[in-house]
């Protein structure tokens, strides 16, 4: 589960409480209330004194920077002019209904400052923090050239958007399902794994509770075949009308009914150029793979059998999800798995979990390892002929179901053959 927010619009007011601007209101209703990661984004033109608001521009600044400071949000920069066509040479700028960019006086495209400029901008805004811009998130058509992609990995920062990931009951067919990204040689776009609220509102034109389709691109993307992690996408304009704003509330509702994995888009990020460099080969019987432990999650088919947790190394549990198994590895980031087609029943394994798998160690008959989350703790255990612990605290049922406000657990096994 990702949620990530493109900065447009932070300058508004809500029409419901014209009090507040819709960044506040996006703060307070949202941020706040469903604590999960977000990866949050301003546009520097709509922000700064020498942007398009300076009457504006003091109040906005405090009010980016207390989203900022928030300890669930990651900063990401939505570039300085908000560029609607980043290929002039594809499409003049007289051609754009809405310009080329937003109407920065005296200002001329410039790929170098909307990335560099924008970043260091935040950066210095939010300084005092102890944090740094993470995610750069493409504007408009998002459609950066190679040459303007290659600018986020020399500024260190992962870049994200674009994509059209729009699938509903309308409209079920995988076309509508967009790939993780796009390549240009030694480096990648990464898509959003999802479209956000301005197409489910035909362009943020009505109806304004259009978001609520998303659920339907969840459901699509999950069954029968999991194609998409959950995604909420949006802009800070669906702060502006009652109807966006419920309409989103119910969407992180769903999203947070689902067994999901909270994460910063930064790590989806990081999950999607992993999957592009982990290499996967048959070793006799074994499947060996190698990457750098970021990407740890294999899903085979059920015909495959099920992961021998004797004789594999570096699985720590798996699930049966419809026709596939889906095995949970640890961060080691080298792996060798053998398959059994009878079932395991008495081996010890990590059935779900909603955070991430740290420290897991394997010695003879013990196994110990720490289960960390950004939400309250959840997690599944099949004991198997094992004694097992949480923070010290013995099990007694075989299928364990944890459920703890915190956020972290100790998981010790010490087991029998």
């Amino acid at each position: 589960l990702t949620a990530h927010i493109d900065g447009d619009a932070f300058f508004g007011n809500a029409d419901f409480d014209p009090s507040r601007t819709t960044g506040e209101v996006i703060r307070d209703e949202i941020i706040k209330v469903f604590k999960i990661p977000h990866t949050v984004s301003i546009i520097e033109a709509e922000v700064a004194p020498w942007g398009l608001y300076p009457e504006k521009s003091k109040k906005l600044e405090e009010v980016a920077k207390s989203i900022f400071s928030l300890p669930n949000v990651e900063p990401a920069s939505h570039s300085f002019s908000h560029p609607f066509m980043w290929r002039p040479e594809i499409r003049p700028p007289k051609e754009l209904k809405y310009g080329f960019h937003l109407p920065v006086k005296g200002y001329k495209f410039n790929p170098r400052r909307e990335v560099f400029g924008s970043l260091n901008y935040i950066n210095n805004l939010i300084k005092d923090l102890g944090k740094r811009v993470r995610v750069f998130l493409w504007t408009g058509e998002c459609n950066p050239s190679g040459e303007t992609v290659r600018l986020t990995y020399l500024a260190k920062v992962y870049n994200v958007n674009g994509g059209d990931t729009t699938i509903t009951r309308e409209s079920p067919f995988l076309k509508n399902v967009s790939p993780s990204g796009v390549n240009f040689g030694p480096y990648f776009q990464v898509y959003a794994p999802m479209q956000n609220e301005n197409v489910y509102t035909n362009l943020w034109s009505n109806p304004f509770w259009g978001y609520i389709k998303v659920i339907q691109t969840f459901e699509l993307t999950d069954k029968p075949y999991r194609l998409k992690p959950i995604s909420i996408y949006y802009h800070f304009y669906s702060g502006q009308k009652l109807a966006s704003l419920n309409a989103l509330k119910k969407v992180y509702r769903y999203a947070l009914s689902q067994e999901v994995i909270p994460m910063y888009l930064s790590e989806y990020a990081r999950k999607v150029l992993e999957f592009r460099h982990t290499a996967i080969l048959k070793d006799g019987k074994a499947f060996v793979i190698k990457n750098d432990g970021v990407l740890r999650t294999l899903r085979v088919p059920s015909s495959f059998g099920f992961p021998d947790l004797k004789k594999s190394k570096g699985v720590v549990g798996y699930r049966k999800i419809g026709n596939n198994i889906y095995v949970h590895l640890d961060d080691s980031g080298y792996y060798r798995i053998y398959f059994t087609k009878k079932e395991p029943k008495d081996a010890f394994r990590l059935v779900f979990s909603n955070g991430k798998v740290k420290n897991f160690l394997k010695i003879d008959n013990k196994i110990s390892f720490e289960l960390r989350s950004y939400i309250s703790l959840s997690a599944k255990i099949f004991a198997g002929n094992c004694r097992v612990f949480i923070d010290g605290k013995e099990q007694r049922k075989k299928l364990i179901d944890l459920k703890k406000e915190k956020k972290y657990a100790k998981i010790e096994a010490i087991c029998t053959n």
